[in-house]
Formats: structure tokens, sequence, C-alpha cells
């Protein structure tokens, strides 16, 4: 009998994640398409993901094919180099204040922890971000946020997950022994790692709450929620939890999603708050251009182009 031939820990190859809970499973089952799904030119939910997935697969990280895929390439091994070397860079933002309305003693570990709790999960006491904002906004921005994502959002990230098998930092790191590799224990990571989910699902929801709001905001409180949107999806790669390409897939997939979930004429306003959100408030964003400017090859070249794209006014 041929035996399966196992990871390579000495050269580096990589297993992809595995199983998915079958908890996950079964919401995947249930629920394929986000509620708030409105096809633009009559395209179908299915064909919009697949074109999706093949973007990143062709331009960030393949598609995992059972008994196919090899990880261990080239290609792959030079997103690695380059996420490892922004994760090294990154790691102690996480104990930096945030940046909010005033200055601030919270820092991000603590927003991290109890984005990292399904049971908090995000937005709880969003005034350390911003305690003038009007009492009508605050009293309803935790539902307005959660029922943003998982109405927008549904299981798309689930079905990234499950498509590209993408092993998390902490393994990957182990095997490759990548020693300036640090990370922080999280509850939620029990998927696999790109895309990252909170990424996603943050920036979605609290674009849901500036589309509901914006109204009842000042400039400065828009700018600190644009800053909560960002910091969302930022502080899972602090933490090591999240590669920054993960976010950059991420983000990839909010501004393709924004326009077929979004009433279309709330659609320009939330690709400026989103574009800002992203381009003007986000660290790792920050960190991946510079990292672009200093190698014109990056691999993240493309699907920043493609975010900036997909975010353009009359887009």
């Amino acid at each position: 009998m041929k035996r399966a031939k196992t990871p390579n820990m000495i050269s580096g190859e990589v297993p992809p994640w595995g199983q998915m809970d079958e908890g996950l499973l079964a919401d995947l089952t249930s629920q394929q398409i986000p509620l708030d799904w409105r096809p633009r030119q009559a395209l179908p939910y299915q064909k919009w993901l697949d074109a999706r997935m093949r973007d990143i697969s062709t331009h960030l990280w393949p598609l995992y094919v059972p008994g196919g895929s090899a990880w261990n390439t080239g290609t792959v091994k030079r997103l690695f180099d380059v996420d490892f070397r922004l994760l090294a860079a990154l790691h102690s933002h996480l104990r930096l204040p945030i940046n909010g309305f005033y200055g601030s003693t919270v820092i991000h570990s603590d927003f991290f922890a109890e984005e990292d709790d399904d049971n908090i999960g995000f937005g709880l006491n969003y005034e350390r971000y911003d305690p003038t904002l009007d009492p009508l906004v605050g009293s309803q921005l935790r539902d307005v946020l959660r029922a943003g994502y998982t109405d927008k959002v549904g299981t798309i990230d689930l079905q990234l997950k499950r498509a590209f098998q993408r092993p998390r930092p902490w393994q990957v790191a182990f095997i490759q022994r990548r020693s300036t590799y640090q990370y922080r224990w999280a509850a939620t990571a029990d998927t696999s790692s790109l895309v990252s989910g909170h990424c996603l699902q943050g920036l979605i929801g609290v674009c849901s709450v500036y589309a509901e709001f914006r109204s009842l905001m000042t400039k400065r409180s828009i700018q600190v929620l644009e800053q909560f949107a960002g910091d969302i999806g930022d502080r899972r790669v602090f933490a090591g939890v999240h590669y920054p390409s993960d976010n950059l897939s991420s983000w990839y997939m909010a501004s393709a999603l924004l326009p077929h979930v979004f009433k279309s004429s709330s659609v320009p306003a939330v690709k400026r708050f989103m574009k800002n959100a992203i381009e003007k408030r986000s660290a790792v964003f920050s960190a991946i251009k510079d990292s672009i400017r200093a190698d014109k090859n990056s691999p993240y070249k493309w699907l920043v182009k493609a975010i900036a794209s997909n975010l353009r006014p009359r887009n």
C-alpha cells in the first residue's frame, strides 16, 4: 500500500488547516447567500463569489485542491516571508493606546480580548473610542453593527475559509521555525486563516452603523468610527492571529460586496467611509503600502489596486 505523503517539517511544507467544526458546517448549509444580497446586472451570487475566489487565488493565495495543493512554491514562500516580516513589526501595536476622540489609556489588547469573546463581540463600551457620540447612536450601535454583518456578510467568510484552507500563522511559524514570530492566543481562531472573519465582518458591520446614523454624527465622530472599523481587523494582525494578507483579502471582499448589500442611495457615502477606514486609519494597510513601495513586485500589489478600484466613487 502506498503511504500518504506527510508535510516535510524541514523543507517548510505546510498542511491545509483541516476539517471545519460541525456547528460551522451547519451554518454553511443553512445560509450560503447573505440576506441583504442584491444582484447587480442579474449577477448570481455564486458566480460573483467564484470570481472573487479566482482573483484571490490568482494574485495572493491558491485555492486548496484535496490531494493536489503544493504550498512549498516560491510564490507562497515569498508571501509568507513578507507577511511574517510585517507581523514582527506590528506585534507591539497590541500594547498601544487606541486612537479615539480623546487621548486614551485603553490599549488595543483590551479590545482584542473583548472582540475575541463571542459573548461580547464588537462595539462593547464604544464610548471608550467616542464619549461624545449621540446617545441614540450609542444605544443602538452594537445591535446595528451585528445585524449589519449578519445580514450582509452571512457565511461568506466561512465559505472562503473552507475553500482556501490557509494554515494559521502559529502553525506555519512552528513548522518553518520562524523565531521572530509572537502571538496572542485567541478563542475564536478555530478556523483557517484566510479570510479574516473579524476584519470582514467588522468593516461591513461598522459601515452599516455609518449608513444608518451618519446624519446624527459630527465629522470628528465619523473619523473615529472609521478608526474603529479599521482597528477591529488590525488587532487580529497585531496579535499574530492573522497574516496581513488575510486582512488584504478581507478588505477586497468587503469592497466587492459593498454595492450588493447596501441600498443604492447609500453606496457612494459608504464607499467613501470604507475607503477612509482602510486607507487612512488602518496601521496594517499602511505597513502593506510601505512594503509595496520597497518592493515593486510585492505579492500585495494586485489586491491593493483592486480595492482602490472597487471603492472609486463611480465604480
